[in-house]
């Protein structure tokens, strides 16, 4: 066995155990139909961040897939999975790399809710 069927033999045997840290989403690439998959997914709630609008904010988070089960990431794409507090969320693929026979994304969830609080930015008029 090569080292690169070794570690391909691990993400899914070790790194994408549902019964420790993965979970199941489905991924729907642009333009596709989209696929129930395992990935290690990583919200970072402090990482929300004002879109230029005004009025929507986007979280940030890094999500780890199988290159098995994605050939090639494309900006747009979509994960849905259901958070902690048992609600679907759509987030989109921004940016990707290649990780040792993983792809790390970071998507993003937009929040289009109107804005309020300290920071909000109001609309006039």
């Amino acid at each position: 066995m090569t080292l690169k069927t070794q570690i391909a033999a691990d993400v899914a045997a070790v790194f994408l155990q549902t019964d420790d840290f993965a979970e199941t989403v489905t991924y729907t690439p642009v333009g596709g139909a989209g696929a129930s998959m395992t990935v290690l997914f990583f919200p970072d709630p402090m990482s929300m961040i004002d879109l230029p609008d005004g009025n929507k904010q986007a979280t940030l988070a890094a999500v780890y897939v199988a290159e098995t089960d994605v050939v090639t990431p494309q900006r747009g794409d979509q994960v849905t999975r259901t958070n902690p507090a048992s609600v679907s969320e759509t987030w989109r693929v921004d940016v990707w790399q290649e990780e040792d026979g993983m792809w790390l994304m970071t998507c993003k969830f937009y929040d289009e809710r109107e804005m309020v609080g300290a920071g909000a930015r109001q609309r006039s008029g």
